[in-house]
């Protein structure tokens, strides 16, 4: 197994505010705000994207990896982290992409059957409240040669640059399409 793991270094617009697009909790009786107190830690993660732009993030990297590791993986096995608030990104409903609760139970249901396939795991934080510290990690299982481990290291280094500059509007950017 191969892994990759990084993370998210900066915000879309680092000099620029961006309008935040997480739903307003419903909070209207004495218990909806005692149990949103429960949720609260010491140290949340920071905050680099709202959910539109993690979405063209995640558009950025699944479509690299099928486009880098076309011909060496059988499966993209991912979760997407609710809430998700939008349609999913064209790349998601590729042939080779596999959206489960457990990409680690799927993934060892997998290994038997010698099939090259990646897991994906992110924890990219679109909210002050939501779990995660912006990271991004890959898992590269049943490799079958030389050039699919080359391949999935110079993968590696194309997702270090997406992740190095954060989320850049373009007019490639539109996930839905």
């Amino acid at each position: 197994m191969l892994s990759y793991h990084n993370f998210l270094k900066c915000s879309p617009g680092p000099s620029s505010c961006i309008p935040g697009d997480a739903p307003l909790p419903q909070l209207v009786t004495e218990s909806d705000f005692a149990g949103f107190a429960t949720m609260a830690q010491e140290n949340w993660g920071n905050v680099y994207t709202t959910f539109t732009q993690k979405y063209i993030l995640m558009h950025r990297i699944v479509s690299l990896i099928l486009e880098s590791m076309e011909c060496h993986i059988d499966f993209l096995i991912m979760t997407a982290r609710m809430p998700g608030m939008m349609k999913f990104p064209i790349s998601f409903q590729d042939k080779k992409v596999f959206i489960v609760s457990n990409p680690e139970l799927e993934g060892n249901r997998l290994l038997p059957t010698q099939k090259p396939f990646i897991t994906l795991y992110e924890g990219f934080v679109r909210f002050p409240m939501e779990i995660g510290n912006n990271e991004l990690q890959l898992e590269f299982h049943n490799i079958k040669n030389d050039s699919a481990k080359i391949a999935f290291r110079e993968c590696g280094k194309r997702l270090d640059q997406i992740l190095a500059s954060g989320v850049q509007n373009s007019k490639h950017d539109n996930p839905q399409k």
